[in-house]
């Protein structure tokens, strides 16, 4: 057999790169927080989406459904 050649292997995925975004902190009660970080964003079945938060200030997280 004349083409012997191991397959390329493929190359691995980078995750995502975490937006940082303007949205006041609803995880901890008295935390003044006014950037998160969003962790992931999905779809619901009824329509709108789910995105869930990480607040840089106090490190809590929390989701927000619209």
């Amino acid at each position: 057999m004349a083409n012997d050649k191991p397959k390329p292997q493929p190359r691995p995925q980078r995750p995502p790169e975490k937006k940082t975004v303007w949205v006041s902190c609803r995880a901890k009660a008295g935390c003044e927080g006014k950037q998160a970080i969003i962790v992931f964003s999905n779809k619901t079945p009824g329509g709108g989406h789910v995105t869930r938060y990480r607040c840089t200030k106090c490190g809590g997280a929390f989701h927000v459904q619209v």
